[in-house]
């Protein structure tokens, strides 16, 4: 302290004490409290210049040093200790919309933070990731000694981070750590990092390496990767909360929004077109006082443009979600950015081996793809699911738009469609890919097909046939088949090519069968044999046969099958596929049942269960196999082997193959004496079936029609009529595990209690799958109808359980 300080602070003091009244020492105090506060600024700043540290100062004052640096790090004046708070906080400008959802995400949040030193908040643009951090600055505050909150979004560069914090705290964050330990836990917000990821990652780091009660909240479109790190992904919005969402910012442009009836339906449909990004869903609510939201909904292609006019409060790159996009896309490297343009043409998820047809133009090894798409998940500019990749469909619109500008789009479309063309069941030998394979990669990408049907011009080759017939067959494997018809109707009136309309009229002929024309079928399938010979395919020729056969014997046209069937297993064994003769004899078989020879039709089922067994599993022909075997030994009442060969049916994933096993064996139980678990079954299969029309042969759907006449004379029709509606309640995991399940045992079945040790053992879903020889959705339904038993939440709940039990 100067020695004009001190003579000042002197002066004063005697001026104190020689005042004449109350009033005037009040006054001669107030200019003494003035003084001492000066006198203590200039001495706590001469100290600090000295390198005197804030610790030692506060152990000098006796003052806090929390308190101490809140005040002086600014050249603030003291405050007065009725002025004086238990803690202080920079926040951001608040917002003043209520928070809606996230309720799940902010409880993990305050689970985190007391224990980590760094949480990152991560996910797309526009998904709430500040929003979520500033709620729980919020409400959490009072818990921190003291809280920082530094934008980085104006940053041009990493090199600015250390200066910004500063700029916020007062002065070097390790030196405020060093000072201000035993002051309580802190808390460092660092919002908006993934332009500026790396110099965070370092200045945590260091913050870190000083020790102290410091926690940080990031957030950040992709992870700093520093060590101790603990990520927090922030997904869409589900249903009921994006619905909550738009309602709320709805009132806030029309006051007298509601969401009821209808218009819920609509608004649901927007909010899942809009990916569940927060962000997006705000835009479009406050659009209805002049856009009713079924006006949003076709709109919504336009959505770059449309959607735009956040709050002026906002940054820049919220206030439009064409300017988010753009915000994440600029931060990625020009092969990144190549790559999303690609990888955008999909309308779905997508494999590894996908990206790279259509990306194959870019040069790219394997492992600089690779590289790259991960590269892009980490900037939450593409999302990874399992084993498949996808990018939101407000980036997929993006990422086109940059396509097109560049010139990009033609190229990249045609190397789509070439890549779902060979999904087609009319290539003879898809290329790296087993039948299986093809019909499992041809499920998963039905929306993709269903993109690629608008993209491609129904010209004159076998390309499009290819899609067309890809798309059609991936829509009955998931019982979904509207419009199909008239799909392939079309593309045969613009088909010149031979091969092309043999493609063509053997998926006709498949759709009419399941439409029940079958007649018209038979004609189809006829024109789509002379087509196949015509152009000399073995294996259009044989799958044009086998649906030919299938025609004839749903019209039971048995001497036509009699002489058909002969040419089938002839076309097979020439072609010497495995797969194709067990499908021959499954036919075969299936024939011999519905005219009553029934040893020569199991003789049939053998032929063909020995003809694929050395074969990886074939889901569908497997499904036929032992389905029709359960159906011959429900025919001769032998309900416990028809359960056996139905049971494997149910744990096979083939989605036609399970309703037909879940109607059997709703038949097995109906002739058990359980009426009420067939009424059920039988519900839940209609259910699953949905618009997958016929399913079966008029020999299996009579016996199943018994069965289910025998159920419902067990009760009086509205019981009956209860029951079924039960079982359509339920959903298909639901279905398989009660289909599965020993209704008289007390608690488990064997499989349910062998599936819950593993669970127990620690395996996942996946190698209990194949530990068990079963499919991953056979698992899921027993630990289903586990916790349904058990009422158990949660697998640990379920670990817990058998754990508890073995020790009794």
């Amino acid at each position: 302290m100067s020695n004009d300080h001190v003579a000042t602070l002197r002066a004063l003091v005697t001026r104190v004490a020689e005042a004449a009244d109350e009033t005037e020492r009040a006054a001669a105090l107030a200019e003494l409290q003035r003084a001492t506060a000066g006198a203590l600024r200039d001495a706590v700043s001469g100290a600090r210049e000295s390198g005197v540290s804030w610790r030692t100062l506060s152990s000098a004052l006796r003052i806090a040093t929390a308190t101490l640096h809140d005040q002086f790090a600014s050249g603030r004046q003291p405050r007065s200790p009725a002025t004086q708070q238990s803690h202080a906080t920079v926040l951001p400008v608040q917002v003043p919309d209520q928070f809606v959802g996230r309720r799940r995400e902010l409880a993990e949040l305050r689970r985190l933070l007391p224990h980590r030193k760094l949480v990152t908040v991560t996910g797309p643009g526009g998904i709430g990731k500040t929003r979520l951090a500033a709620e729980y600055v919020q409400q959490c505050a009072p818990a921190f000694g003291r809280v920082w909150w530094v934008e980085l979004a104006a940053l041009d560069t990493g090199a600015g981070v250390d200066e910004a914090v500063a700029a916020v705290i007062g002065t070097d964050p390790v030196d405020v750590l060093s000072d201000m330990r035993g002051s309580g836990r802190l808390l460092l917000v660092l919002d908006n990092c993934e332009h500026v990821v790396d110099a965070c990652g370092r200045l945590v780091t260091r913050l870190g390496a000083a020790g102290g009660e410091l926690a940080i909240l990031a957030t950040s479109r992709e992870r700093m990767n520093t060590a101790g790190e603990q990520v927090l992904p922030l997904a869409s919005l589900p249903r009921d909360p994006a619905l909550a969402l738009f309602a709320d910012r709805a009132r806030g442009a029309a006051p007298d929004f509601q969401l009821t009836g209808e218009l819920e339906v609509v608004v649901a449909d927007l909010c899942r077109r809009l990916d569940g990004l927060p962000l997006a869903i705000e835009l479009a609510a406050r659009q209805v006082a002049v856009l009713p939201p079924a006006e949003l909904v076709a709109c919504l292609d336009e959505r770059l443009t449309l959607l735009s006019g956040g709050p002026r409060t906002a940054p820049e790159r919220h206030r439009s979600l064409a300017a988010t996009i753009e915000w994440s896309y600029d931060l990625a490297t020009e092969t990144e950015q190549a790559v999303f343009r690609r990888i955008s043409v999909f309308a779905d998820g997508f494999g590894r081996s996908d990206a790279a047809v259509v990306c194959s133009d870019l040069g790219l090894s394997a492992a600089e793809l690779w590289t790259g798409l991960t590269a892009l998940v980490a900037k939450s500019l593409v999302v990874a699911d399992n084993e498949r990749l996808r990018v939101l469909e407000s980036l997929r619109l993006f990422g086109r738009a940059e396509s097109r500008r560049r010139g990009e789009w033609d190229a990249t479309a045609s190397r789509f469609a070439d890549l779902l063309a060979q999904l087609s069941a009319g290539i003879p030998k898809p290329e790296g890919m087993t039948r299986p394979e093809q019909r499992t990669k041809r499920r998963g990408h039905r929306h993709n097909l269903e993109y690629a049907i608008t993209l491609a011009t129904p010209a004159d080759d076998e390309r499009y046939a290819n899609l067309v017939a890809a798309l059609v067959s991936a829509r009955r494997l998931t019982l979904s088949r509207n419009g199909s018809r008239r799909l392939i109707e079309d593309a045969l009136a613009r088909q010149r090519s031979i091969l092309g309309t043999a493609i063509l009229h053997i998926e006709l002929c498949n759709e009419l069968i399941c439409s029940g024309d079958y007649d018209l079928a038979r004609e189809a399938g006829g024109r789509a044999v002379a087509d196949a010979r015509k152009a000399g395919n073995r294996w259009l020729e044989y799958r044009a046969l086998h649906a030919l056969a299938i025609t004839l014997e749903r019209l039971r046209d048995r001497d036509a099958m009699t002489r058909l069937l002969p040419e089938l297993l002839a076309n097979a064994r020439a072609q010497n596929e495995p797969r194709l003769l067990a499908a021959t004899h499954s036919l075969i078989a299936l024939e011999y049942a519905q005219h009553g020879r029934l040893d020569e039709a199991q003789d049939a089922i053998d032929e063909g269960l020995a003809a694929i067994a050395t074969q990886s599993t074939d889901t569908v022909i497997m499904c036929d196999l032992v389905n029709t075997a359960g159906s011959i030994a429900l025919q001769r009442q032998d309900y416990d082997r028809a359960a056996a060969w139905f049971s494997v049916a149910l744990s096979l994933d083939d989605s036609h193959g399970i309703v037909v096993g879940l109607k059997s064996t709703a038949a097995v139980a109906a002739h058990r004496g359980r009426p009420d678990v067939a009424l059920r079954l039988f519900g839940a299969a209609k259910n699953a079936q949905r618009d997958g029309g016929d399913i079966g042969s008029p020999w299996w759907n009579t016996l199943c029609a018994t069965a289910l006449s025998v159920a419902r004379s067990a009760f009086d029709p509205a019981t009956a009529d209860a029951f079924f509606s039960e079982g359509a309640k339920m959903t298909l995991d639901q279905t398989i595990a009660y289909a599965l399940d020993d209704h008289d045992s007390p608690v488990l079945s064997a499989r349910e209690q062998e599936v819950a040790n593993l669970v127990a053992d620690g395996l996942t879903n996946r190698a209990i799958a194949v530990r068990l020889g079963v499919s991953a959705r056979t698992v899921a339904s027993h630990l289903e109808s586990i916790r349904t038993k058990l009422d158990l939440r949660s697998r640990a709940h379920i670990a817990a359980w058998v754990t508890g039990a073995r020790q009794v």
